[in-house]
């Protein structure tokens, strides 16, 4: 969809002659060393072992490679959100590139962008509350930034020139880009309002691809410039650029580790097209996928979510005892504990310490019961879930609280019936939550209203707590989870 993909059309043709002309048998992998961090880190990549362009996810070693969106259409530019919990991605299967995002397991696959023009090569913002990505709407390519549920589309670079392969700096300050604006494909820089481009690379061959490290001093990049394609790596002034791979075959798309101690690619060197992996100074560079038929570019390592105590988000949800009242485990406020726990699998609800909007609706345009009628203490997540999977990408209720990520988790939801009456009992009653005199949505319909749902009216003391309203309206939302 953008200048770099015509390059992209020669390395194809390259990785067939080689697999037509070569009769080397592609290595087998060894086992990489690698920090315990990275380790538990996954990698994202794209392949063409079922004829089309499908988004993989496998272990760091190679091991355990899995097709994430099984669609017949193209899929591709795969990139985990800072939480690691969605995947966003390119694809071609509404006629043309668009931007879509799904979970880390494939599940939830709903589309950003809506243009007659081509979008694609999505990267999430430090934050993770934007996505800058490609687009062809003004003619030629441009990035734009949106917020992660497609809304507010700016085009940050406004050049004549094509502009392409966004990357957010690890502060959230800066976006490193290509663009072919001097004649030929050059890294550049730019403050993430579109202000300030600089050329780094001042290069006279081609350079496309950049990839941040995760401590921000480095750049990873591809470029032609001794007369095949090559992984190099420079400081974020453009300085001391330096070429890693140094392998006559073609060597593109350079990803970090999220420790920084290790960069995947994809490399044609074994006669088939293949995702590698090196040290950060090019030493030990070893394949990771061994299929016939060709994996190509895009790697992409997901990240290891951390709270801000600095330990994994897991570790902490596995700790002492919480009661009604207390902090949790993301920075929210316990409200319910679960005296089935053993069996249900989850002890505790926790509700985020504020609201994630003063007035949003229930629907995203689509005025039909979902099926999300469960009312039970248990059931919010499921329903928001159902809710999600029918109306699709947008900013309401339900996405709202299904996009959340807070203190290192990410399985937030919006509450059901009850559990919106057991927030306002065990929580507003008591002065707790920081919670205001209005309406509340929860995930609950109520078929008998034509498929209204549930809001309950925070105003104490009122027997009569929770009624139907249209789902146009706008209301309050304040997300919950469950561990």
């Amino acid at each position: 969809m953008r200048h770099k993909l015509r390059l992209f059309n020669l390395i194809l043709i390259v990785v067939f002659i080689f697999s037509f002309t070569v009769c080397t048998i592609p290595k087998t992998a060894k086992e990489a060393t690698a920090p315990e961090t990275t380790t538990k880190s996954k990698i994202a990549f794209i392949s063409y072992r079922n004829k089309n362009g499908e988004i993989y996810m496998m272990n760091v070693d190679g091991s355990e490679q899995v097709n994430l969106t099984n669609n017949p259409a193209e899929d591709w530019a795969p990139r985990f959100s800072p939480d690691g919990s969605k995947i966003a991605f390119e694809s071609d299967r509404d006629g043309n590139a668009e931007i879509y995002i799904m979970n880390v397991n494939g599940s939830g696959q709903a589309r950003l962008t809506s243009n007659l023009a081509d979008d694609g090569d999505p990267s999430f913002s430090t934050d993770g509350s934007k996505i800058a990505f490609v687009s062809l709407r003004d003619g030629n390519t441009e990035i734009y930034t949106m917020n992660v549920d497609g809304s507010e589309q700016v085009n940050l670079t406004n050049n004549p020139a094509d502009d392409g392969g966004p990357s957010f700096s690890p502060d959230g300050s800066k976006i490193a880009f290509d663009s072919n604006r001097e004649g030929n494909g050059e890294i550049y820089m730019m403050n993430v309002d579109g202000s300030e481009q600089v050329n780094l690379t001042d290069n006279p061959a081609e350079g496309w691809g950049p990839s941040f490290s995760p401590d921000g001093s480095k750049i990873a990049f591809t470029s032609d410039r001794y007369g095949d394609f090559e992984i190099y790596t420079m400081n974020i002034d453009g300085s001391g650029q330096v070429n890693l791979t140094n392998n006559p075959a073609v060597d593109t798309s350079p990803s970090f580790s999220p420790d920084g101690s290790k960069i995947a690619f994809y490399s044609s060197r074994d006669g088939n097209g293949g995702i590698y992996i090196m040290n950060i100074d090019g030493s030990e560079q070893v394949r990771l996928t061994n299929n016939p038929k060709y994996d190509v570019r895009s790697p992409s390592f997901s990240p290891i979510p951390k709270t801000t105590a600095g330990t994994t988000a897991q570790s902490v949800i596995e700790k002492d005892e919480y009661n009604i009242g207390e902090t949790g485990p993301a920075g929210g406020i316990i409200f319910y504990i679960n005296p089935n726990y053993e069996t249900d699998g989850w002890r505790y609800l926790e509700v985020a310490p504020e609201d994630q909007s003063t007035e949003i609706q229930w629907y995203n345009g689509r005025h039909l019961p979902m099926g999300a009628t469960a009312t039970a203490v248990g059931t919010g997540e499921a329903n928001t879930q159902t809710i999600v999977n029918i109306q699709g990408a947008g900013s309401y209720a339900a996405q709202r609280c299904n996009d959340l990520s807070l203190g290192g988790c990410s399985d937030w939801f919006l509450p059901s019936k009850d559990e919106l009456g057991l927030m306002y009992e065990n929580l507003y009653l008591k002065g707790l939550g920081g919670f205001e005199s209005d309406y509340y949505w929860s995930s609950s319909e109520s078929l008998g209203y034509g498929g209204w749902p549930h809001v309950l009216y925070f105003v104490p003391p009122d027997s009569e707590i929770t009624i139907c309203k249209d789902a146009y309206y706008g209301y309050r939302v304040r997300a919950v989870r469950a561990f």
